[in-house]
C-alpha cells in the first residue's frame, strides 16, 4: 500500500509542476510543496517498512540502525515543514505588500 501510495503522489507531484492549474502562482506553489511533502512522507513510511523487515539492510544501505534512521527522516521532516511554513508566510508578506494595479473604467460620454 505505502508504494502504491507513493507512486501516485509523485504521479500528482509531476502533474501539478506540469499543468500548474491555478491561477495564482502562491496556489501553485503550495500544492507543489503539498505534493512534495507527501511523497517524502512516503518514501519514510517505506524505507522504515524496510528497515523493520530486514535491520541489516537499512545498516548496510544507510550505515544507519533502524531508530537513527527514523530519527534522521524526523528531523529532516520537521525541518521540511518548518521551511514549508517559513516560505509560505514570506509569500504572503510578498504578495500582501506588493503594489496594487488598480483599473478605472472609462464612463461613456452621453452626446
Amino acid at each position: 500500500r505505502t508504494l502504491v501510495a507513493l507512486l501516485v503522489s509523485i504521479l500528482f507531484l509531476s502533474l501539478q509542476m506540469a499543468t500548474q492549474p491555478f491561477r495564482r502562482s502562491e496556489d501553485n506553489w503550495l500544492a507543489t510543496m503539498a505534493y512534495l511533502s507527501l511523497v517524502v512522507v512516503y518514501l519514510t513510511v517505506l524505507l522504515l517498512k524496510m528497515c523493520e523487515q530486514d535491520a541489516e539492510v537499512c545498516e548496510d544501505s544507510f550505515g544507519l540502525s533502524p531508530a537513527e534512521l527514523f530519527s534522521t527522516f524526523a528531523f529532516f521532516g520537521m525541518g521540511l515543514l518548518l521551511l514549508h511554513l517559513l516560505l509560505a508566510a514570506l509569500q504572503l508578506y510578498l504578495h500582501d505588500h506588493s503594489p496594487r494595479i488598480i483599473r478605472l473604467a472609462r464612463a461613456h460620454s452621453i452626446s
